[in-house]
């Protein structure tokens, strides 16, 4: 019998509430969240977007490199953030605090973090629905590579950035103000993150697994 991964996240829930403690398990455990009745789906504030369903197989199958996912990091009660990008099939991070989540702003921070790295690695580029990604054509129009959304409120769609999201929080927790982090420490971070080893590498770590395949230390 398969058990679906949202099943599994209810069932931890329902005996958390009921006294239990095997969410102390889980890496990261959040509340459901509520359903809204009465006001439907909300659209997207911009247009042209495409949806992840229209995404090419091979990268639900991490079966190339250059496939990636995007998100922001906050800290709350402040309006700077941390834009993220994680390699799929690597698990290599690129990140870059920006001053407010505009779409201007995070587009261009997503432009300087992605704009060094060769051809081979810029296929696609999929985030959530959030109205900091609403200048995702300018995006395209830049860098050679696609960008695809997530559907609202599924963030296991993103599961890969999610998870490095977390392992981003050990070092800045959720009160964090990043306007007062310096670039120099984010880098340190970053590049701890991706020269530790993963389990889901078989132990290598992300840098060799992108070093491997490309022959060259990139600037990660």
């Amino acid at each position: 019998m398969r058990v679906s991964h949202q099943t599994l996240y209810q069932w931890i829930a329902q005996d958390r509430t009921s006294g239990g403690r095997w969410y102390r398990c889980l890496r990261q455990f959040r509340r459901q969240r509520r359903k809204r009745y009465g006001s439907g789906p909300r659209t997207p504030r911009f247009t042209g977007r495409v949806s992840l369903a229209e995404r090419p197989a091979i990268v639900a199958r991490r079966g190339r490199f250059g496939d990636w996912e995007g998100d922001t990091v906050v800290g709350r009660g402040h309006s700077a953030a941390v834009a993220t990008h994680v390699e799929r099939r690597s698990r290599v991070l690129l990140a870059a605090t920006v001053p407010r989540r505009t779409a201007a702003v995070v587009t261009q921070a997503t432009h300087r973090l992605f704009r060094s790295l060769p051809t081979q690695l810029l296929k696609t580029l999929t985030v959530d629905n959030g109205s900091e990604w609403g200048a995702f054509q300018d995006l395209q129009r830049v860098l050679p590579l696609r960008v695809y959304f997530a559907a609202p409120y599924a963030a296991w769609e993103r599961g890969t950035n999610e998870n490095t999201n977390g392992l981003l929080r050990d070092y800045f927790p959720k009160h964090t103000d990043f306007s007062r982090v310096p670039p120099a420490h984010l880098a340190n971070v970053v590049r701890s993150l991706n020269n530790r080893p993963r389990k889901c590498l078989a132990y290598r770590t992300p840098a060799e697994v992108l070093r491997a395949r490309f022959g060259v230390a990139l600037r990660i």
